[in-house]
């Protein structure tokens, strides 16, 4: 919890808790283990993590892509197997999506992107407008285009 100080034995829990899952032991065999619930194991997990420092952060996120690479190679090895079934192709094929959403997840790249327009370049443009229209033969008229609305077509030959 934010502002609260862990015990040393919480804070044992929590460190089992975090290299139990680095070694992809599931949340239900943990919990098990430490006679809690699943959902309280991530919980733990969850809040642990958000309390680590950025490096270590980054070692954990450089684990999680090598062993989404790691399943990636091996499930190519049967999605490409002639000699297995089609069925077990198929799963390899979705179990694939599955390990590449994961590593999008883990380096952001589907994270939403957030775009700044600079509007001030707009008092440019309109006054660069207003200033060629006034080197213009005719002014204004002649920035609008060419009389009769020709739309400023070449003449053909």
């Amino acid at each position: 919890m934010p502002g609260r100080r862990r015990t040393a034995d919480s804070a044992e829990r929590a460190r089992l808790i975090v290299d139990l899952r680095r070694r992809r032991v599931p949340l239900s065999e943990i919990a098990d283990q430490l006679g809690i619930t699943p959902a309280r194991v991530s919980q733990i997990y969850t809040q642990t993590l958000r309390e680590i420092p950025a490096q270590s952060v980054a070692e954990h996120r450089a684990e999680e892509v090598q062993l989404a690479d790691d399943a990636a190679a091996a499930l190519m090895v049967i999605a490409r197997d002639d000699g297995i079934s089609p069925r077990t192709r198929v799963e390899a094929w979705n179990s694939l999506r599955g390990w590449s959403e994961h590593k999008s997840r883990i380096l952001g790249i589907n994270a939403p992107v957030k775009l700044e327009v600079d509007h001030s370049v707009d008092a440019d443009i309109e006054r660069f407008v207003a200033e060629l229209a006034g080197l213009a033969p005719g002014g204004e008229a002649a920035a609008a285009g060419p009389p009769g609305g020709g739309g400023g077509e070449a003449p053909s030959a």
